[in-house]
């Protein structure tokens, strides 16, 4: 886990870890000794689906932040959560249209909505990690 750290480079402040910056301080110093900050990315990376590169998906991976970057790159330390939902305009006019913009963020953020609402639900989320379940309890900033 991850505690609030005060990085410098050069006796000028650095921002270059999620636990150097200030939301992490203060979120730090609102929550008691015997708890721990957990965070969750989520990433998407659209890929190819056929040889002849006409069709792609866009999964989106869920894994924590709290894993140090060199492991949380390797394959058994990411999730897949889900697939985002590709638009598709009949020509370039509609696809520059700020309809079809709007179109295109609001199905963004209901499917993003719709995969992570489990998250939202009760109490909090239950983990399974290194074979011990960890219940933890949720709370927003």
């Amino acid at each position: 886990m991850f505690r609030y750290e005060n990085s410098k480079i050069e006796d000028e402040k650095s921002y270059g870890k999620q636990n150097s910056g200030n939301w992490w301080k203060r979120a730090e110093r609102s929550i008691s000794n015997h708890t721990n900050i957990l965070s969750i990315i989520f990433y998407s990376d659209a890929t190819t689906t056929d040889t002849l590169e006409k069709s792609s998906l866009h999964p989106i991976y869920v894994s924590l932040g709290n894993i140090s970057t060199w492991r949380r790159n390797k394959e058994d330390a990411k999730q897949l959560l889900g697939y985002l939902p590709i638009l598709s305009a009949k020509n370039e006019k509609e696809k520059k249209s700020s309809e079809f913009k709007e179109l295109a963020r609001e199905t963004f953020h209901n499917s993003i909505k719709f995969l992570l609402d489990p998250l939202f639900q009760g109490d909090g989320v239950d983990f399974n990690i290194d074979d011990k379940d960890i219940c933890s309890k949720r709370r927003s900033y």
